[in-house]
């Protein structure tokens, strides 16, 4: 991770503290004592004082002599770093340099030390398993379009939105991907607009700048793979319901159970995304919006165990599932997730992967 650094010499502290002797004179109350004369006893000196000793760690400018000559310190311009601990490792055998150590370096160091545990994480682990998940899962969304019936509308709808939801998600993790022709056009334009990330849209579109790789992802391929890959699959919604775009709500809600139904039904499926969602819970906290497994729950709850898909189809059925989803246990989003037009036009509840 690049940083600033700006560094402060000091040649007082090297001198050691000056002792004083000192003439009270005690006042009407004995417990009071008023300084009226100090005579220092360290000999006197002219700044610099170690000069030589500064410039062998840093080289100075005429200007910065200057000011040390003045000052006795100097506040040198910021330079670019690698890790700022490795700037403080550098000082520490230099006897004759103070070294001031900030409160916020204990903060820095530990944001290194998180960033390189999340960077290794992500390269050993993470990577290869959202990988496998989205791979499964988009075979699974597939069967789902393939065996749906055309006169299950809305069941029909929600396969295609999973089956391009997975597969932008697959070809931003390998560009060998290719999808099937029925979720063109709007698989090449998601995947463009994400490699693009220069585009920010008002709701219910996206601010595909947030896919612009950072940090340690940046300059690392697959781990930008791995980043834009990631930043989809957790920013993309399925609106439970929409004042303004009904339709399309009707549609995300069929693909939200069609997608809770997928993991909750595949042993291997639903043990992957628990490992994949534990990890970056305690990495990055709990998500604030409905996930999977707590959909497969709104199901079971409204429905019982016998829920079919095409249940939704009516609308009476997708009423009961979006009054179950308003209950208390199944959270509120308190981040907005996409630029809005103005306040309240996005959901107060989504589901997300």
């Amino acid at each position: 991770m690049k940083g600033k650094l700006r560094l402060m010499w000091s040649l007082i502290t090297v001198l050691g503290v000056c002792s004083y002797a000192s003439v009270l004179n005690a006042g009407h109350d004995s417990r009071h004592a008023t300084l009226t004369s100090a005579q220092p006893l360290a000999p006197p000196f002219d700044l610099p004082a170690n000069l030589q000793a500064v410039e062998a760690v840093y080289p100075l400018s005429e200007g910065a002599r200057l000011r040390l000559r003045t000052s006795g310190f100097v506040v040198l311009p910021d330079y670019e770093i690698d890790y700022l601990s490795r700037a403080y490792m550098r000082l520490f055998p230099e006897e004759q340099v103070s070294v001031f150590v900030t409160s916020d370096v204990a903060l820095h160091l530990f944001h290194n030390v998180f960033d390189d545990l999340l960077t290794e994480l992500e390269k050993t682990h993470l990577r290869a398993d959202v990988r496998r998940l989205v791979q499964d899962l988009y075979v699974v969304s597939v069967s789902h379009y393939q065996r749906i019936p055309e006169n299950q509308t809305l069941g029909r709808a929600a396969a295609r939105h999973n089956v391009l939801f997975f597969a932008v998600a697959s070809r931003l993790l390998d560009e060998s991907f290719v999808p099937p022709d029925y979720v063109q056009p709007d698989f090449s334009e998601y995947v463009q607009k994400v490699l693009d990330h220069d585009t920010a849209e008002f709701y219910p579109g996206d601010d595909f700048t947030q896919y612009e790789p950072r940090g340690h992802y940046a300059g690392d391929e697959e781990l930008e793979r791995y980043f834009r890959a990631l930043k989809w699959l957790s920013r993309r919604i399925f609106r439970i319901e929409d004042y303004f775009y009904p339709a399309d709500a009707d549609v995300e809600l069929t693909a939200a159970a069609l997608l809770a139904q997928s993991i909750d039904g595949n042993a291997s499926v639903a043990a992957l995304w628990s490992k994949v969602y534990d990890v970056t819970r305690q990495l990055a906290g709990p998500a604030d919006s409905i996930p999977p497994p707590l959909m497969q729950q709104a199901l079971v709850n409204v429905f019982g165990t016998a829920f079919s898909l095409d249940m939704l189809e009516e609308a009476a059925n997708r009423a009961m599932l979006r009054a179950e989803l308003w209950r208390d246990i199944y959270p509120i989003s308190e981040i907005i997730p996409v630029p809005t037009e103005f306040p309240g036009q996005i959901p107060l509840k989504y589901v997300q992967f």
